[in-house]
Formats: C-alpha cells, sequence, structure tokens
C-alpha cells in the first residue's frame, strides 16, 4: 500500500470526503460539494495531496467513496513511496501521472506539483507546490 506523509506540514484540509477511491500520494482536485476526488487531467492543476490515515507509513489503508480524508496543500515537506523513479535528482520539479496514478518527472504540458528535496530508488522526499487558490470543478 502507498504512503505519503508528512514530515513538515504546510496546510492540511480535513473536512472533506473523497467521491471514489483513492490512495496516500495521488492527486485530488476539489468539486463544487466540497469533495476531492483523484485528479484525472494532466493539465489541471490539482489542490492537493492525499495524505496517509495515519502518521505510520505500516498502518493505512485506501481510502473510498464518502470516507474524510486528509488533503496536504500550500507547502511543507513530505515523503512518499508513491512514484516513479525514472531520472528524479534533487531540485527536479514534479507532476502526478495520472495513468499511474504515482509521482513522476514533470514534463511539458503537465501541471507542476511539487519539486524534490532528495530520491532514491524507494522514497521520494519533496517540497508541495500546490496553492490553496487552485479550486476546480
Amino acid at each position: 500500500m502507498a504512503y505519503c506523509k508528512a514530515l513538515q506540514k504546510g496546510h492540511v484540509y480535513g473536512g472533506s470526503t473523497i467521491s471514489g477511491a483513492g490512495i496516500p500520494g495521488q492527486a485530488v482536485v476539489m468539486n463544487a460539494n466540497d469533495e476531492v476526488i483523484v485528479n484525472s487531467d494532466k493539465t489541471v492543476v490539482s489542490f492537493g495531496i492525499l495524505l496517509n490515515n495515519t502518521d505510520s507509513q505500516a498502518i493505512d489503508k485506501a481510502y473510498v467513496t464518502g470516507g474524510y480524508c486528509a488533503v496536504a496543500y500550500d507547502g511543507g515537506m513530505y515523503e512518499t513511496d508513491n512514484f516513479t523513479l525514472g531520472g528524479l535528482q534533487k531540485g527536479d520539479y514534479v507532476s502526478f501521472d495520472h495513468t499511474t496514478g504515482k509521482f513522476k518527472e514533470w514534463a511539458t504540458g503537465d501541471a507542476i506539483c511539487a519539486q524534490v528535496l532528495s530520491v532514491t530508488s524507494s522514497v521520494l522526499k519533496f517540497k508541495l507546490l500546490l496553492a490553496p487558490n487552485h479550486f476546480n470543478e
């Protein structure tokens, strides 16, 4: 199971439910009903990313429709195992791969959502670059 946890929290929104399923580390948008939905459009800037249900990497589960969820937005430092390594290096911009549901190296046409702080084969540490004024319906 994927995880995404805060190393240094930015702002976290916890008053929303999810429409559809999602896993920690996936990028989401917010609809007019105050629900978050996994972002399926690479050109749309995400509102935030789903965080773990707990502070533990080991104890986690997927979010299901109607469940309350924690969404990180507007800064902070995070780590996740929900990414495609590719050629990621410190300082690179990161976008969300809507095909695999993972973070990936930014490419032209993608919406930037984070910047790499460090990366190994199993853990991506990043600075979240999503701002709170990017609400999508």
